[in-house]
């Protein structure tokens, strides 16, 4: 997919990568159920990487980060292909808006 966008003429690609996402309601039966228990155990014992994050804080990551390249007066700023994971989620999350925004 990151190849496809950047031979299409795409300049600027944002991949976000989060490992487990975690929602307020189990939608997928006793496994989802489980796992959504115990990941607040495990997730210390795991590289930040694949650290478990809610559907609330990617969702803020994500528009504050569309919020950021489309506030952006020198868009080649932006340019190639960026991958984001857990850290740069919570980073992205609880950054301030700007006052353009």
């Amino acid at each position: 997919a990151e190849r496809a966008a950047e031979s299409g003429g795409v300049r600027s690609v944002r991949l976000f990568e989060p490992c487990n996402i975690v929602t307020d309601t189990t939608r997928y039966g006793w496994l989802d159920w489980i796992i959504f228990r115990i990941v607040p155990f495990l997730d210390p014992l795991l590289p930040t990487r694949y650290h478990s994050i809610h559907v609330r804080t990617l969702g803020r990551a994500m528009a504050r980060d569309a919020m950021e390249v489309l506030s952006c007066e020198d868009r080649n700023d932006f340019e190639g292909t960026r991958r984001l994971t857990y850290g740069d989620f919570v980073r992205e999350a609880n950054r301030p808006t700007s006052a353009k925004a």
